[in-house]
């Protein structure tokens, strides 16, 4: 599948395409109701009850206009759960809403979006002074607001420096075990 522009008609108040009322908007008609919905940066996630008993999750990723074309503002590309996107920042509140599927992509793509808020809770929970193994190497102490940052920080104990929040994930590091 490919994209979509089309000329927007939802905005916000400082003048931006309001996106996910325009997929809202897109996803109801007839017996297609939006259930609940979300944005997650430029990515939507919705639970959409198309009216048979079936509450079924759509992912759109949205874009704003092309540079030779501002009339058509507005991007979507569309999917939903069978096709097994990979994105999987989908909110716990929307999966909750989804009825069981005997397909195997959209039971799949469910399980690793449920992964990925599972996997985020540890690092989240960590006290200061708490140590991290990170990719596989560097040993990491979570620090508190001090210097330049005005929150907690990953100091580098191997190497010394300071490693951005945004490079530590659940996927990259492991909890760190003294030997």
């Amino acid at each position: 599948m490919g994209w979509d522009f089309t000329h927007a008609t939802h905005y916000k108040t400082n003048g931006t395409v309001d996106r996910k009322a325009e997929l809202d908007e897109r996803f109801t008609w007839g017996d297609h109701k939006v259930v609940k919905s979300s944005m997650k940066g430029t990515v939507y996630y919705g639970a959409i009850d198309f009216g048979n008993g079936k509450v079924v999750a759509v992912i759109a990723l949205t874009a704003g206009a092309a540079r030779n074309n501002p009339y058509f503002n507005f991007g979507a590309k569309v999917m939903d759960e069978t096709m097994h996107p990979l994105y999987y920042d989908c909110p716990k509140g929307i999966l909750d809403l989804l009825t069981e599927t005997d397909n195997q992509n959209a039971n799949e793509w469910r399980n690793k979006c449920r992964q990925k808020q599972m996997a985020g809770k540890w690092l989240s929970k960590l006290n200061i002074g708490d140590k991290i193994i990170w990719r596989e190497e560097k040993i990491l102490v979570k620090h508190a607001p001090g210097y330049q940052f005005k929150t907690w920080f990953w100091y580098n104990e191997t190497d010394g420096g300071y490693i951005p929040k945004t490079h530590v994930t659940e996927m990259n590091s492991r909890p760190y075990k003294e030997v």
